[in-house]
């Protein structure tokens, strides 16, 4: 039987139950990261990029239209992409702390850490591999109640809205 080394890796983050000191990896902190996007071309940047973009131009052609607001939109702006920062953490952390429960208890007495401990050496039936049925256990288990896509997008629309009456407000709306 090939052992490789990632396979070790990936027995050590279920045997510690997600976290994995030696390689310092976090899969609820990566949960974030993932969902975060590293770029504006993944995930929830990458969902938001036009709308953003869209909000953006709509502060600058104000400048055009109104002499008087040339000083006020550039600040403006400033703090929209400050608030659009904060968005993005304040989902990716939700995404973080979601995931965190749904995996929880960090220990053996879980039946979803179990079954994840158990396919190590496990006999495959023809047409399995180790990391499709470990991808399904992880499924199963952030499908639960509600599944963590629709928690993704419930918790972004909710603090987009946030944002938006943060910069009506900065204008003095509400």
């Amino acid at each position: 039987m090939v052992s490789y080394p990632a396979w070790n890796t990936k027995h050590a983050i279920h045997r510690n139950f997600g976290y994995y000191e030696a390689r310092d990896i976090d899969i609820y902190y990566d949960a974030r990261v993932v969902a975060e996007g590293i770029d504006e071309n993944k995930m929830l940047r990458k969902f938001t990029k036009e709308v953003k973009q869209e909000l953006e131009d709509i502060l600058n052609e104000l400048t055009s239209a109104n002499e008087s607001l040339k000083t006020f939109i550039p600040e403006l702006v400033k703090e929209f992409y400050g608030l659009y920062d904060e968005f993005i953490y304040e989902v990716g952390t939700e995404i973080e702390e979601e995931v965190t429960r749904k995996l929880l208890p960090r220990s053996e007495k879980s039946e979803f850490w179990k079954a994840l401990i158990a396919e190590k050496g496990k006999p495959n039936k023809k047409g399995e591999t180790f990391t499709d049925n470990v991808c399904q256990i992880f499924k199963r288990e952030l499908e639960k109640e509600t599944n963590l896509n629709t928690f993704l997008k419930s918790k972004a629309e909710y603090h987009w809205k946030e944002l938006i009456t943060k910069i009506l407000g900065f204008s003095g709306h509400k």
